[in-house]
């Protein structure tokens, strides 16, 4: 005996006319609130052509008293799946154990989808609120199901916001196997590379990305990502400029910011953050620390302390407050910020580098020692990672 669970199925699945090939081998009969239980899960991924036109012109065929009582529900603004299902419940039908068993097969096929696609959303969910670990969780759950690159991406971007660059790499490259020609998994993958020193595999992905996207900023950006990591600082400067000239989007101007003090020109450095027209926490920091490499260390105070009345919290700024305030010799506020930056980002590089700064500042050796060999084991881990990678 089949339900109406598998109708629905099979109506969905439609390839062989207004509604599959029904015949006269086995009777179908079930559970309409099965049926309406499934039908709802998966309504997205029913057409709205399948259900409104091959489904009403089957029905009429069986029965027009019930294609009749299912328009008058859908104009008394009835869910269509519960009006769709409980048509389905009114007649009956037959099909051949040929379509049973492709039946069978959809079922299977459609369950598991259903299975993945929640997994996805539920990690997809994680990553908006800021959960990558939550999230990462989630995709990997997915993929016991399916190794689909949306999936995999989607996990190298929650590795991505731990940290972990190298096992992000991974699954991006996983990811871009299956989808050659996403420029999307591309960026990423490529992002990943030169986070984690693959130089030479970021140079090809970054090459296949222009390939897939000719002309865009993107490629300008990573292609002077790629200059800065191998210490070409001018040609970076170049590559920036050409992003920054096609998109004026901040975060290429504060990629020429940094070029442009990597390449002893500080007060060029301070031309490029004058390209961005919305002055937000992000310009902020990255005006203070322009200042603080052009020796204007009031500018870069006064920087900082704007960016912290924007988001008090950020352990970025907070490192950064504390580089600012040990140059202005306020010692007590360098410590204070670099705690706090501690407090908002656990084992930081550059948070946990202020506090041994600040801490050495202040006299207190052995704390100061404490958090220098944090940060060395921090560099280790990350050295750690790319060994890893490479292998």
């Amino acid at each position: 005996m089949k339900s109406e669970l598998e109708l629905v199925l099979c109506l969905s699945q439609s390839e062989g006319g207004p509604a599959f090939r029904f015949s006269r081998t086995g009777a179908i009969a079930g559970s309409v609130e099965e049926a309406a239980h499934f039908a709802l899960a998966s309504w997205a991924t029913v057409s709205e052509d399948v259900k409104s036109r091959e489904f009403a012109l089957w029905l009429e065929a069986v029965s027009p008293e019930a294609a009749l009582a299912m328009e008058a529900s859908l104009k008394r603004g009835a869910n269509p799946v519960l009006a769709f299902v409980t048509a389905l419940g009114s007649v009956s039908s037959y099909i051949s154990r040929e379509d049973e068993k492709r039946l069978a097969r959809q079922i299977q096929d459609w369950e598991t989808r259903v299975e993945w696609e929640r997994l996805k959303e539920d990690g997809d969910s994680f990553m908006r609120a800021g959960l990558p670990d939550k999230a990462l969780a989630c995709y990997k759950a997915a993929m016991e199901k399916t190794r689909r690159a949306a999936i995999l991406n989607n996990a190298g971007a929650a590795c991505a916001a731990m940290g972990k660059y190298a096992q992000a790499a991974l699954f991006l490259e996983e990811a871009l196997s299956l989808e050659p020609t996403n420029a999307e998994i591309c960026v990423n993958l490529a992002t990943a590379e030169l986070v984690t020193g693959n130089l030479a595999r970021a140079a090809k992905t970054i090459e296949a990305f222009r390939a897939l996207k000719p002309g865009a900023p993107e490629a300008d950006a990573l292609q002077g990502d790629l200059y800065r990591r191998e210490g070409a600082y001018a040609r970076a400067c170049g590559s920036y400029e050409s992003a920054c000239d096609k998109d004026g989007a901040p975060a290429y101007a504060y990629k020429l910011a940094l070029a442009r003090r990597l390449n002893q020109e500080p007060k060029k450095a301070l031309e490029a953050l004058a390209r961005v027209s919305k002055r937000d926490a992000m310009w902020h920091l990255q005006n203070s620390i322009a200042h603080e490499a052009a020796g204007n260390i009031g500018q870069a105070v006064s920087s900082i302390q704007e960016a912290l009345n924007l988001e008090p919290s950020n352990g970025k700024i907070l490192a950064q407050a504390s580089k600012v305030a040990l140059k202005a010799n306020q010692l007590k506020i360098a410590n204070d910020a670099a705690e706090r930056a501690l407090r908002a980002a656990p084992g930081d590089l550059s948070a946990t580098l202020a506090r041994a700064k600040a801490l050495g500042a202040m006299g207190q050796r052995q704390a100061h020692q404490k958090y220098l060999e944090e940060a060395v084991e921090r560099l280790k881990r990350i050295s750690r990672d790319q060994v890893e990678r490479d292998a």
